[in-house]
């Protein structure tokens, strides 16, 4: 017998209430008639290794530093000197 996960609606099955999301045992006939509304669990030993290659990823996405951006705003008052033709790249030069 394989375990399922109940899914889209409550199974009752030999007098047991299986709610949506809960796990059942079936043999391969009662699995093939209820196929709609269970699916599948996958073995113990599959499982591992897709967890381990998960937790991989995981940590790399954690280390990886997340990108800045640098935005300048300019005030109008400079604004206003660059139209009069003095552009000293935002150096003061007045003595």
């Amino acid at each position: 017998m394989a375990k399922y996960k109940v899914k889209h609606t409550s199974i009752l099955h030999n007098g047991t209430l299986y709610k949506e999301g809960s796990i059942i045992e079936l043999d391969e006939k009662h699995a093939a008639k209820l196929e709609d509304f269970v699916e599948p669990l996958p073995n113990k030993t599959s499982a591992k290794p897709k967890t381990e290659t998960q937790n991989k990823t995981q940590t790399s996405k954690s280390t990886a530093k997340p990108k800045t951006q640098n935005k300048t705003e300019t005030s109008k008052d400079e604004t206003d000197s660059d139209k009069d033709g003095e552009q000293d790249g935002g150096v003061n030069n007045d003595k």
